[in-house]
């Protein structure tokens, strides 16, 4: 748990207004934008080879990632949980040259790496379609026997 200390201090939170329902400008934010919850993705930037992307996509510099578009090997956890703690506003500087409507003093926890602890990248997915590998057949869990039920 992190201290309220460390939460975004911008409100109303104009960062995820834009990355979330406006896409950014430049990247994926269509001229004509309305606000609403969907995947956009712009298909003028150039995909990212395998070897290259970046699992942390556009907030690491990788245009051909999420919020643009989805790609099997992006962190969209990481990166939500980066955002909601204002890592828009520490990316856009002074100038706020992402233009989501922040600054680095907006944004108390400073870009801090939070992670869900899965470590996925696009190294671990096929370059051809199916994408996805076989999952694994049981329980991760040695300690369930075969049937437990779990409350």
């Amino acid at each position: 748990m992190f201290p309220s200390a460390l939460a975004p201090t911008n409100f109303p939170r104009t960062d995820l207004v834009t990355v979330f329902l406006k896409g950014i400008k430049g990247v994926n934010q269509p001229m004509t934008v309305v606000s609403a919850e969907m995947l956009r993705l712009n298909t003028s930037i150039a995909v990212t080879p395998a070897a290259t992307q970046n699992a942390l996509g556009v907030a690491a510099g990788d245009n051909a990632g999420f919020p643009n578009g989805r790609r099997p090997g992006d962190d969209v956890v990481d990166l939500s949980l980066r955002v909601s703690m204002g890592a828009l506003c520490v990316l856009t500087g002074a100038a706020d040259t992402l233009q989501v409507g922040c600054k680095p003093a907006d944004a108390p926890a400073d870009g801090l790496a939070l992670t869900d602890g899965v470590r996925k990248t696009a190294a671990n997915f096929g370059v051809t379609f199916p994408y996805l590998t076989t999952p694994l057949p049981g329980s991760f869990n040695p300690t369930a026997a075969v049937g437990t039920v779990f409350p």
